[in-house]
Formats: structure tokens, sequence, C-alpha cells
């Protein structure tokens, strides 16, 4: 398998994406010999260093050995990167109580593609910054007002905040798109 792997690979430039399948196949073996073939490219191949970091990254994560984890993923130059190692690095950081190297992290994500705000909303309200996750909430919901969970997430949050009024108005909203909702439910009987 080496020796055919060491032939096909004439250029790095698909590494990464096979470097993402592998971690989420949870294939160990495969991130080894990928490792191990890039050790041998990287007096050839320029970027060869980059991706053998990434590599390492994602074995690490397998073997729950978080803080190597997170050096690897700094190692790695961002051309490199998707948005998949970005949030795997937010959730190492997280794991590691790194929350505000978190929150840059997801608002840098978040201004990318929407589907992260509520992630960042949630490193906000993990950082006391109410009012900022309210507003990350806002914007997302603005465009996908339909999700119930993270209207379930606005409500508590307001109720955290004692904002009552706009919880209750969560709430309600949330039951006009699902009667039987059981979060909205709750919590409009914890406001009478």
């Amino acid at each position: 398998i080496e020796q055919r792997y060491s032939q096909q690979t004439s250029s790095v430039a698909n590494v990464p994406y096979k470097i993402r399948c592998l971690f989420f196949d949870n294939n160990i073996d495969g991130l080894n010999l990928i490792s191990n073939q890039l050790a041998k490219l990287v007096d050839t191949q320029p970027d060869a260093a980059n991706i053998a970091y990434l590599a390492d990254a994602y074995k690490s994560l397998l073997d729950d050995k978080m803080a190597q984890s997170l050096v690897a993923f700094k190692q790695v130059d961002e051309r490199f990167m998707h948005a998949i190692e970005f949030k795997q690095m937010a959730s190492v950081m997280i794991s590691l109580s790194l929350f505000g190297e978190a929150e840059i992290l997801l608002k840098k994500l978040s201004q990318h593609t929407d589907v992260y705000l509520p992630l960042y909303a949630s490193i906000l309200k993990v950082n006391g910054q109410n009012d900022s996750a309210v507003a990350a909430y806002s914007v997302y919901l603005e465009k996908y007002n339909q999700d119930i969970s993270i209207w379930c997430d606005l409500g508590q949050l307001f109720m955290d905040m004692g904002a009552f009024d706009s919880a209750k108005m969560a709430f309600e909203y949330i039951l006009n798109l699902a009667p039987n909702n059981v979060v909205a439910t709750q919590g409009l009987q914890r406001l009478m």
C-alpha cells in the first residue's frame, strides 16, 4: 500500500482532503501512512510540511491529545485549512477552556458563513457578552427564522439576562412554529 501510495502521489494538492476523510473514518493507520509519505516529501515539495502538520493535528485528535492537536493546527498555513479545521480548532480550544481564542476563531468563521453564527453566539454567551450573543443569534435568525433550536437558545438567553418580555416573544414564536415544543412551553410556564 505504501509503495502504491507513493507512486500515486506526485503532488500533495489533494492530500488535505484525504486527511479529512481518514479522520472522519477514524483511520489512524491511514493518517500514519500519509504522515510517513509526507516526511519523505518535505525536501522536494514545499507544501508537504504544512500538510504534515495537518495530519499530525488530526492524529492527535483521534488520540484525544487536545493540546498537541492545537499546536499542530496552529502550525498549518491557512491556505491548507478548510472551515472544518477551524471548527475543529474551536472545539479543541473550548475543551481546553481557551474561550477567548475560541471566540476570535468563531468570529472569523461566522464572517465567512452564517452556519457558524450560533456557535459564535454560544461562545459569546460563555464569555459573558450577552448583548453581542443576542446580536449574533438575531443576525442568524433573520435568515433562518425557522430554526427552532436557535430560537430556544435565544429565548433561554433572554431568560438568563432577565429580559422576560423578549423571552416570552421568543417562546411564543417557537410555539407558533411547533405547538408542542417542550422548551418553549416550559419557558412560558416559568415566566408566569
